[in-house]
């Protein structure tokens, strides 16, 4: 019974709402903009993050993009090891005295 007592001397409504009607609805609108602050300030970290995340993903594109061009510039480059290959044949019949005949016989063969 003790325990009951101890429940009546403490008025919890009063220590959470306030003794008087304005008291308790003005406890009410500061938690509710406690609240509402509380979530807006989530969603702001989250739009932050995505904007960060959207950042990030357009400079990978970016560099991807130019990875791929990079790639199809040395696939048509005019020096590959092909053309450099061809280009030393040419060279070494010139030096032989070998005409274009045997220059092409020396690439069909390799």
């Amino acid at each position: 019974m003790a325990f009951n007592k101890d429940l009546k001397l403490k008025a919890p409504m009063v220590e959470d709402y306030g003794s008087s009607l304005e008291e308790a609805f003005n406890k009410g609108v500061e938690a509710t903009t406690e609240h509402y602050r509380a979530k807006l300030f989530i969603y702001k970290q989250l739009n932050d993050a995505i904007a960060k995340k959207h950042v990030e993903e357009l400079e990978v594109s970016r560099i991807q993009g130019k990875l791929e061009l990079m790639n199809e510039l040395f696939k048509k480059n005019p020096f590959s090891k092909e053309k450099e290959k061809q280009l030393d044949l040419n060279l070494s019949c010139r030096g032989q005295g070998g005409d274009v005949d045997s220059l092409h016989r020396l690439v069909q063969v390799e």
